[in-house]
């Protein structure tokens, strides 16, 4: 069995077996996700 961050993400894959739609939508949902998070933050809370 191998590890994996999430049920729905499994991070351990080989790009090989990965469809390019499946890609572009696992890419929009983190994408979406990150913007979420970030959206309460102001600039300077983005700041390293």
């Amino acid at each position: 069995m191998k590890p994996s961050v999430s049920p729905e993400y499994d991070v351990f894959f080989s790009i090989d077996t990965v469809e390019p739609a499946s890609l572009r939508e696992r890419y929009r949902a983190v994408r979406a996700q990150s913007l979420a998070l970030a959206a309460p933050l102001s600039p300077e809370d983005a700041q390293i």
